[in-house]
């Protein structure tokens, strides 16, 4: 929820007015869920072609939903699918190139990445650091691209 808004946040802050309309917000933890609900926005939306997406799930589904309909290699260059999470489909989806997932934000990068954060994190807690004044505790998010993306699928 809190992703999802911060999407809505962001687009409100960074984007002309004008230049997007929110058509439908729909669930899609899993791929086969966001799939189904994507070709439903699709039917009653035919002019929808950016799609959004807080989790892998919504990724996958959503790139699927798309490739059954327009097939691989001919998604048009104006849609997009772009969300957060990093797994190796979805590496493997915005390496392809030739499918609809167009971006990824991804938390510190690869699953080594992650897992160094979280021992990080670890040592932190238990060399005794005192995390009363300021609970929130931050991760770092990227965009994943064709710079990087070869290096952090290294570390999958």
């Amino acid at each position: 929820m809190e992703r999802a808004n911060g999407i809505k946040s962001g687009l409100e802050e960074f984007t002309d007015p004008g230049k997007y309309e929110i058509i439908a917000e729909v669930d899609g933890l899993e791929a086969p869920e966001a799939q189904s609900n994507i070709e439903t926005v699709m039917s009653a939306n035919p002019d929808a072609n950016v799609f959004l997406g807080v989790g892998a799930g919504a990724m996958v589904g959503c790139n699927e939903a798309l490739l059954a309909e327009f097939g691989k290699g001919n998604i048009p260059k104006d849609y997009a699918v772009i969300t957060t999470d990093v797994t190796t489909q979805q590496l493997e989806s915005l390496q392809a190139g030739d499918e609809a997932v167009r971006a990824i934000i991804g938390f510190e990068g690869s699953n080594y990445d992650t897992a160094k954060a979280c021992y990080d994190m670890f040592d932190r807690i238990l060399s005794g650091e005192d995390f009363s004044a300021d609970k929130n505790i931050y991760r770092g998010i990227a965009p994943i691209t064709d710079e990087n993306i070869a290096e952090i699928l290294k570390g999958m």
